[in-house]
C-alpha cells in the first residue's frame, strides 16, 4: 500500500521536477521516483533517519535532510511537486503542514498527501489506535482541510483487489479490539516495545494469526479513483493553486 502510493507520483512529475519530500521515513521512495524528476529533496525530523537514507539511497539526485518537523527551510516556491505519505495523521497542527508545503511549491506545483481514511479505522470521538497517530481524516474532512490553503483539490481513494481490501480492514479490526481493552489508552504510556509485545501475545491469544495471503497481493492489483472514496483503504488528496 505505501509503495502504491510512490508509483502515483509518475502521473504528476516530469522530468524537469525539483520534488520535496516531507517524511520520507525510510528512504526508499526516493528510489522510486527520482527517475521521474531532476532532483529529489527529502526531510525528515530523525537524525538516524536522515542518516540511514544518506547512506542508503545515496545518489547524485537524491538530498536528504533534517527539519525541525513545522518550518521548511526551504524559500517560496522552490519545488515544482511536494509530496508527503502517511505523515499528516502524526501532525499537531496539519493546517501549518499544508501551509508550509504550499509555500513552497510553484504556483503551477501539486502537493500530494497519503494518509489512512479513518472511516474504517476509528469512530467519531474514538482515539485512533495507532499510538503514533494524532487524528486520522475522513475524505470530507481531508478535503476541507486542504480546501483551506488550496484553491483545487481532489480527493482520491486509494483500493486494493477484494482480498487486500478484507485483509487491511480484517487487520484494522483486530487493532481495533486490542485498543478496546485499554480504554483509559494506558498503554500510550509504555515503552513502544513492551506495547508491541503486549499487543503480541493479546492477539495470539484471542486467536489473531498469520492470514493466508492470496495471488493478487502487490501494487499491480491497486487503484486510486474518485468513486466511492468513502470505502477505500488510504486517502490521496492532492491540491494546487
Amino acid at each position: 500500500m505505501h509503495r502504491f502510493a510512490y508509483g502515483v507520483v509518475e502521473e504528476y512529475a516530469r522530468p524537469t521536477d525539483r520534488l520535496l519530500e516531507i517524511g520520507f521515513g525510510e528512504g526508499y521512495g526516493s528510489e522510486i521516483v527520482r527517475s521521474w524528476v531532476s532532483e529529489y529533496v527529502g526531510v525528515e525530523v530523525d537524525a538516524a533517519a536522515v542518516a540511514h537514507a544518506a547512506q542508503r539511497y545515496r545518489h547524485p539526485k537524491s538530498t536528504f535532510r533534517l527539519y525541525d518537523g513545522a518550518t521548511l527551510d526551504f524559500d517560496d516556491s522552490s519545488f515544482d511537486l511536494v509530496i508527503s505519505f502517511q505523515v499528516i495523521e502524526h501532525v499537531l497542527d496539519p493546517d501549518l503542514f499544508l501551509r508550509e508545503a504550499h509555500r513552497v511549491v510553484r504556483g503551477s506545483g501539486s502537493v500530494l498527501i497519503v494518509t489512512p481514511n479513518r472511516n474504517h479505522r476509528v469512530d467519531d470521538g474514538e482515539r485512533p489506535f495507532n499510538r503514533y497517530h494524532v487524528r486520522e481524516f475522513s475524505p470530507p474532512e481531508l478535503g476541507t482541510l486542504m480546501r483551506h490553503v488550496f484553491e483545487t483539490v481532489e480527493v482520491f481513494g486509494i483500493q486494493g483487489s477484494a482480498s487486500m481490501n478484507e485483509i487491511e480492514r480484517n487487520r484494522v479490526a483486530r487493532a481495533r479490539r486490542l485498543a478496546r481493552l485499554d480504554p483509559l489508552g494506558l498503554r500510550y504510556h509504555l515503552p513502544e516495545s513492551i506495547d508491541t509485545r503486549l499487543r503480541t501475545a493479546l492477539r495470539r491469544r484471542s486467536g489473531g494469526g498469520s492470514e493466508t495471503m492470496p495471488a493478487e497481493i502487490g501494487v499491480e492489483h491497486m487503484n486510486h479513483t474518485l468513486d466511492d472514496v468513502a470505502a477505500s483503504l488510504d486517502l490521496l488528496a492532492v491540491g494546487r493553486g
